[in-house]
Formats: C-alpha cells, sequence, structure tokens
C-alpha cells in the first residue's frame, strides 16, 4: 500500500495513557471481587466461593490478588510468594502446592524467581480465563 500522507495528529489516537493496565486492571477486578477482598493493611480475605474451589485455581487467585494488591499500591504487596506460603493462604498440602505450581508453570500460567511463584502481567488474561471456567468446584 503506497504510503499516503497521514498528518501526525490522525495518529495521535493511537497513544494510550496506561499501557494497557487498565484492561488488567478491569480483568483482575472481574476475577478476584468473586473470591477475595483486601483489607487496607494487605490482608487477603477470602470470600465463602473461594473455599468452594479447586485447589490449582485457589492458587491462581490467590496469586492474581497478590498482583492486584501491588496495582493497589498496598503498603508491603508483593505479587511474589513461595510454595509454603501459597499452600497455607489456600489451604493446600505443600506437597500438592508445589504439583498444582509446577504444572501452571508448565502451562505458562506463572514463572518463579527467586522471591518465588508470581504470574506475569501478560499472562493474567490467561490465569483469569483459567479461573473462570467451569467447573472450577471441588467435589
Amino acid at each position: 500500500m503506497p504510503d499516503s500522507k497521514v498528518s501526525p495528529t490522525e495518529l495521535e489516537s493511537l497513544f494510550v495513557d496506561e499501557s494497557g493496565e487498565e484492561a488488567i486492571d478491569t480483568v483482575l477486578r472481574t476475577v478476584l471481587e468473586q473470591f477475595v477482598g483486601f483489607t487496607r493493611d494487605g490482608k487477603i480475605v477470602t470470600k465463602q466461593r473461594f473455599l468452594k474451589l479447586s485447589d490449582p485455581t485457589k492458587i491462581l487467585v490467590a496469586l492474581l490478588a497478590r498482583r492486584a494488591m501491588v496495582r493497589l499500591n498496598i503498603p508491603g504487596a508483593k505479587q511474589e510468594a513461595g510454595a509454603d506460603q501459597l499452600g497455607a493462604e489456600c489451604l493446600v498440602p505443600l506437597k500438592s502446592c508445589r504439583e498444582h505450581l509446577s504444572r501452571h508453570k508448565a502451562r505458562r500460567l506463572l514463572e518463579k524467581n527467586v522471591a518465588g511463584y508470581f504470574i506475569p502481567i501478560w499472562a493474567v488474561p490467561d490465569a483469569a480465563a483459567a479461573v473462570l471456567k467451569k467447573p472450577q468446584t471441588q467435589a
């Protein structure tokens, strides 16, 4: 296609204010408001629906919640957590938690660094979709 004369002002509509973070915030809110809430001092409070989730889904919700707390600038919030911490938060036995984390990592829903496991920004939509797909409750 020949290069037509386009003024720079016509292209300015392509600029966005927030590098897509607004869309990520919407995804996080849509998923998390069903299962958890936060206290102002940085604690995750689970709702009754959270307890009915499968163990792998609880882990994803907990990691999504950690990302949301960082986005909310809650003091002391960290997006990463170790298997032992996630197991305790999600009421999942440590061995099972490690297995679920390994499977999620293999599916590229999360990554691991020195500080622990976390959901990278690019994987938030896929992790949210995994949480919202049915069936997600334990028998």
